[in-house]
């Protein structure tokens, strides 16, 4: 069958300020996820393999898993984009393969960093001395992120923790006054367990 087009409506009033066009299929659903087209930017993510992108015209093609209304969205994302960028859109359907759905792409992303985690020589010694340790994920360090060398994410508020290392010891003298315990009168204390 012959690749389905759609041709942009006549340039629609704009519904808020205009955008600027989109430069790639991340963009593109970055785009619709501003502009509440929360059904259409997880399609664009889940089922659309990217085969042509530029300025006022997109091709793709949709995954074999992808609902069959989603047979519309080209029509309805050249109309969306006129809207939101001013510009007209050609957006088509393909028969050619293209490349991955977002979603495959922060797969295949998330899996190298986990490959580069296995190979680094602290996590090698960490899962040497726990065998049958796993990595779960791994988290990347933004850059300027202010994060100290050694820093281990803290998961209470994201930011970084010392190591234990560079913590002083606590101070357990200054519990050791005959003065009330440090928590409020009325709450049990070890006696009253």
């Amino acid at each position: 069958p012959a690749p389905a087009e759609a041709a942009p409506e006549p340039t629609a009033a704009p519904s808020g300020p205009l955008e600027p066009a989109p430069g790639d299929m991340r963009a593109l659903a970055a785009l619709a996820d501003k502009r509440k087209e929360l059904r259409m930017a997880s399609a664009l993510r889940r089922h659309v393999h990217p085969v042509a992108f530029e300025r006022g015209r997109i091709e793709f093609r949709l995954s074999s898993a992808a609902p069959r209304d989603l047979r519309e969205l080209p029509g309805r994302l050249a109309k969306k984009l006129t809207e939101w960028t001013g510009e007209r859109w050609m957006v088509s359907l393909s028969n050619a393969p293209g490349g991955p759905t977002i979603v495959e792409e922060d797969e295949q992303a998330e899996q190298a960093r986990l490959r580069r985690a296995e190979q680094d020589p602290l996590v090698q010694a960490v899962r040497a001395a726990f065998p049958g340790a796993e990595i779960a994920r791994v988290l990347a360090a933004e850059a300027g992120d202010g994060q100290a060398a050694g820093a281990i994410p803290s998961p209470d508020h994201g930011g970084p923790t010392p190591h234990p290392e560079d913590e002083a010891p606590p101070d357990f003298d200054a519990y050791a006054d005959d003065g009330p315990p440090p928590w409020e009168d009325g709450d049990p204390g070890p006696d009253d367990f």
